[in-house]
């Protein structure tokens, strides 16, 4: 089965891309709280308790990468080159802007109490295991 999935990538890519997004639509849709139906849920409020969830996945794709041999295609392994690192400064300083806007617009409305130093941990998280899914 693993030569079948090193032979056929984009059918792999497919499969797997199915699968994780049947993992994340299948328990929203299980939810009661799903099309809207959550009259607590507004702009500031995130919900973290899927994070382990994602955490979990984004470990299962790197090991589904390397399980096939494909950690040096995928940049996983391959040996990092620091002048590379100079094309991530762009989007790292805009996605801290953005959270910067963020936080100053929430101070002039007042704090939710929600709005803690683990929620903006959590955001940067989240953000970085965008990555790894992209």
């Amino acid at each position: 089965m693993r030569t079948w999935l090193r032979t056929h990538p984009l059918t792999t890519a497919m499969i797997a891309l199915a699968v994780y997004f049947a993992i994340f639509v299948v328990r929203g849709l299980a939810s009661d709280n799903a099309f809207g139906n959550d009259e607590d849920a507004h702009a500031n409020v995130i919900d973290l308790s899927q994070i382990l969830l994602e955490i979990v996945l984004a470990g299962s794709v790197i090991g589904f990468i390397l399980w096939l041999g494909w950690g040096r295609e995928a940049r996983v392994t391959a040996p990092l080159h620091w002048g590379g690192l100079w094309y991530v400064l762009p989007p790292a300083l805009i996605t801290l802007m953005l959270l910067g806007f963020g936080i100053l617009a929430a101070t002039e409305t007042g704090l939710p109490d929600t709005f803690t130093l683990n929620y903006v941990i959590g955001i940067l998280f989240l953000t970085a295991l965008v990555g790894i899914f992209e």
